[in-house]
């Protein structure tokens, strides 16, 4: 190293500790504002906060303002109003509670609720009427009530379900209150037997039926696939597909004449011509440009 001259690690020390150095002094000087004006320091971090009742504003510790009807939380950072009271802007309104209510711990909303049997209507609470066949519910419906199993909601009345034979009660207020079951299928408000022909199973939902792999459907019965040569069955079973380069004629599956300069087309299933031809007719010719 040339005699005169500071090296880059001895540069970078240097800044380093007029950093640290710095911040130091702007800490001990707002540090020395806020210890004026109510505070201390924080015994984990080391770092100037305001006491307890006071809050920093602008580098000053400035005592809270806690309105009538309110406290200073545990953190004495911030204020709530007592129980009764809903905090409007920055005071504390009592909360009026109407008949057959009670309050509730929320600093939100309405800060009260209804008696049990009773519902929250216009601000007021109304005595809910159950029907017959029903009970009160808490899921916070527009009744306040459901009807018991077995019973549907018709009119705001709770009407016995009238299952009919081979069903079963779903327990949903909701549709017809039944279902039919697996093997039967819904016709006309009642439960008719699915007729499984040979060669078919019924589907995972039990109310329509498959063929087995290597039939098809047809009409109401599952007619066995005559797999022929150059074939073979698709993913379900119940359909045939010819190779790649085939194409089903009279059920027949049969390799696809090429005309010159033309390929095989992505399905397998046709052709088209090479790039720099165009088709006509069964034949590709060279594009003139």
């Amino acid at each position: 190293m040339i005699k005169g001259y500071i090296s880059v690690k001895t540069l970078l020390l240097l800044l380093i500790m007029f950093f640290l150095s710095s911040n130091e002094a702007l800490s001990q000087e707002k540090y020395s504002v806020l210890q004026s004006n109510n505070s201390h320091r924080n015994s984990f971090s080391g770092q100037p906060e305001c006491n307890r009742g006071f809050k920093n504003i602008n580098g000053s510790c400035v005592k809270m303002e806690i309105p009538d009807s309110a406290y200073l939380e545990s953190n004495g950072r911030n204020w709530r109003c007592k129980h009764g009271y809903k905090k409007v802007d920055e005071s504390c309104v009592q909360i009026i509670v109407p008949d057959n209510a009670h309050l509730v711990n929320a600093q939100y909303g309405k800060g009260w609720s209804c008696n049990r049997g009773y519902l929250d209507t216009e601000n007021q609470c109304k005595k809910i009427i159950v029907p017959q066949n029903a009970y009160l519910t808490e899921l916070g419906n527009d009744r306040g009530w459901s009807c018991e199993p077995t019973y549907k909601m018709i009119d705001l009345q709770c009407i016995r379900i009238i299952a009919p034979i081979n069903s079963y009660l779903t327990g949903s207020s909701y549709g017809k209150g039944w279902k039919c079951m697996r093997g039967f299928k819904e016709e006309n408000n009642s439960c008719d037997k699915i007729m499984v022909p040979q060669n078919a199973y019924l589907d995972r939902y039990g109310d329509s039926w498959f063929c087995l792999r290597g039939y098809t459907k047809k009409e109401n019965s599952c007619v066995k696939i005559n797999i022929v040569k150059n074939s073979f069955l698709d993913d379900s079973g119940n359909m045939l597909l010819c190779e790649h380069g085939f194409k089903k004629i009279n059920g027949e599956c049969v390799e696809i004449k090429l005309p010159s300069n033309a390929h095989i087309d992505y399905f397998g299933e046709s052709w088209e011509c090479n790039p720099g031809y165009t088709q006509k007719d069964s034949s590709c010719i060279k594009e003139i440009h």
